[in-house]
């Protein structure tokens, strides 16, 4: 099993600084420097993936703790409204992903800039990214999972669990490989804008789906269910079926492929 590790990092200038956010922080630059070198190799605008970067930092921060507290603890929000303004606490990965989402989508219709192959291009930097980001909820420790006898569980005080945060880090770092290598062999001529998409969105999808069933649900601050589901099971459930619309639907009928590899 895995020892349950805390990394202490002393105060700078009087402010805690928590390796969770050191980690989210490298996870942005190099998120960002990855989608940047893939739109220069297909030749599309690195100051636009750049700016989709700074809408993903600001509005994904916001969305992620907008959605944390509408779909994780409504009660607290109406209890006690001021704590929305507390962005330490609260953040739901889903909610930052769909908020900046919109937020670029937004943007780029009104810059009159066709969405799909930047979203294709954001991928190639937004998973790798994401991966240090849950290395950092794995420093945190902040997605326990229910009690495990697995060799991969964390000893958390109080008994072994499954770690969400590292699994996911392993599920996405599986993911970008395969992302990686479906542009590096697949025939160029049979990709459609939207293809990377919608192809990290049904992976991700479906394998976060089942990863929250692991989640703990004998702890004061388990994640809210509805009809058995988590919130973030649901956002797989729409994140799913878009990547479908857009591979079986709208693929298809687009006559804008990317430019060749």
């Amino acid at each position: 099993m895995i020892p349950y590790v805390q990394i202490p990092i002393p105060k700078i200038f009087g402010f805690q600084i928590e390796a969770f956010g050191i980690l989210v922080a490298l996870g942005f630059f190099l998120g960002d420097y990855l989608a940047r070198k893939r739109a220069e190799k297909v030749g599309l605008s690195q100051q636009v993936i750049h700016t989709s970067f700074l809408f993903c930092i600001f509005f994904g921060i916001f969305g992620a703790h907008l959605v944390h507290f509408l779909a994780y603890e409504p009660e607290t929000l109406l209890n006690d409204p001021l704590s929305f303004f507390n962005f330490r606490v609260g953040l739901s990965s889903f909610g930052g992903l769909l908020v900046a989402g919109i937020a670029i989508f937004v943007y780029l219709k009104w810059k009159k800039i066709p969405f799909l192959p930047y979203a294709d291009t954001i991928c190639f930097g937004l998973l790798p990214g994401w991966i240090i980001g849950r290395l950092g909820c794995f420093t945190a420790h902040d997605h326990p999972g229910q009690k495990s006898d697995f060799f991969l569980a964390v000893k958390y005080p109080g008994g072994a669990r499954h770690d969400l945060g590292l699994y996911e880090a392993m599920v996405l770092a599986c993911i970008s490989f395969a992302l990686y290598q479906v542009a590096k062999k697949m025939d160029v001529r049979s990709i459609f804008s939207g293809f990377y998409f919608a192809f990290c969105l049904i992976a991700y999808g479906l394998t976060r789906f089942f990863l929250d069933f692991l989640r703990a649900t004998d702890l004061a601050f388990s994640d809210a269910r509805y009809y058995h589901l988590t919130p973030a099971q649901y956002f797989c459930i729409f994140a799913m079926g878009l990547g479908l619309y857009l591979m079986f639907f709208f693929g298809p009928k687009s006559q804008k492929h990317v430019q060749a590899e």
